[in-house]
């Protein structure tokens, strides 16, 4: 499913760097199960520590080793966790999705298994003691209470999530993503800083090039917003935004048939994106080229888009004078 959209990154040619980034992974989502403190949307994208590693690798061989030897008195280690490690496999960071090496999410079913070693565990320890068990069980849920509460407040906004994340750690997606964010509700100049942060990190990151060349063609720097696009398409030919904002800025110049081209691309990666329509449409009205103009339009419509009003008007208002 995330090859199919494009976010699997090849295992490419640096094994022994992924190899050794599995432990370290494996245990990471140890401390996230067990202890869930500085949680995160996006963690930060640490080197790998090669002592680090040797030693994580050290500590699951240790309790793999441990709950084979124990197979037969408690098989329930034995399955537990064998089910943490297996359920893991897909997901532990060897093969990469996007710009990340870990996710929160990605513990939800490998806890299953390390909860059931814990539970029988101290279902054995504790079977004589009734009182102990259900003052253990009551501590557990209000623990898990409180910590849930402590941390629904970065959930209760974009600004809040993102700021949470990146007090955690610098992410070049996290300060695009809250770059965008603002750029939504108009406060440029710190969108700008975001993206400026976002590129600073991490050079060729076409999203955030794309994003800051849309922003400076809103600011009425063409030139500005053209190299940042084509720096993105350099980096990314396949991200559709860019193509999309180059045409924009070229709009903007009057070289609609370069600002065509580039939407004719947009399109072309991503056909059922409304506003490609609508821009395209601007594109061929500026060249008079009333008839595609119209269709365009139309299949803005078609696909949920808002065609511009004031571009359905002028469009109307030429058709009418060139077919009196």
């Amino acid at each position: 499913a995330l090859h199919s959209v494009g976010t699997v990154n090849s295992v490419g040619a640096d094994i022994s760097t992924k190899l050794l980034r599995v432990p370290e992974n494996y245990v990471f989502y140890l401390g996230k199960i067990f202890w869930p403190a500085n949680l995160s949307v996006l963690y930060p994208n640490e080197k790998v520590q090669t002592s680090a590693a040797l030693l994580a690798g050290l500590l699951l061989v240790v309790i793999t080793v441990l709950t084979v030897w124990q197979m037969r008195k408690r098989p329930w280690l034995f399955v537990g966790w064998l089910w943490f490690l297996g359920t893991l496999v897909p997901v532990i960071g060897f093969v990469t999705f996007g710009h990340f090496f870990v996710g929160d999410r990605y513990t939800y079913i490998p806890s299953i298994g390390l909860t059931l070693a814990v539970v029988v565990t101290l279902e054995h320890l504790l079977r004589r003691f009734l009182l102990a068990r259900w003052a253990g069980a009551t501590a557990v849920v209000a623990l898990c209470a409180l910590a849930t509460s402590a941390d629904v407040p970065r959930w209760r906004n974009t600004f809040t999530l993102y700021d949470a994340a990146l007090r955690v750690g610098p992410h070049h997606v996290t300060y695009n993503n809250r770059g965008t964010a603002f750029l939504k509700v108009g406060d440029m100049e710190h969108a700008m800083a975001d993206f400026n942060a976002a590129i600073q990190m991490k050079s060729d990151y076409a999203t955030a090039l794309s994003n800051r060349g849309s922003l400076w063609t809103d600011l009425g720097n063409i030139e500005a917003a053209i190299k940042d696009c084509s720096e993105a398409i350099k980096c990314d030919p396949e991200l559709a935004d860019a193509w999309n904002n180059r045409g924009n800025a070229y709009n903007r110049t009057g070289e609609y048939a370069k600002a065509l081209a580039d939407y004719d691309q947009s399109i072309k990666l991503k056909p059922d994106k409304a506003i490609y329509y609508n821009n395209r449409a601007a594109a061929h009205f500026l060249l008079k080229q009333y008839a595609q103009a119209k269709a365009d339009l139309e299949k803005c419509s078609q696909l949920g888009g808002q065609p511009h009003p004031g571009l359905v008007h002028d469009l109307d208002e030429a058709m009418k004078q060139s077919n009196p």
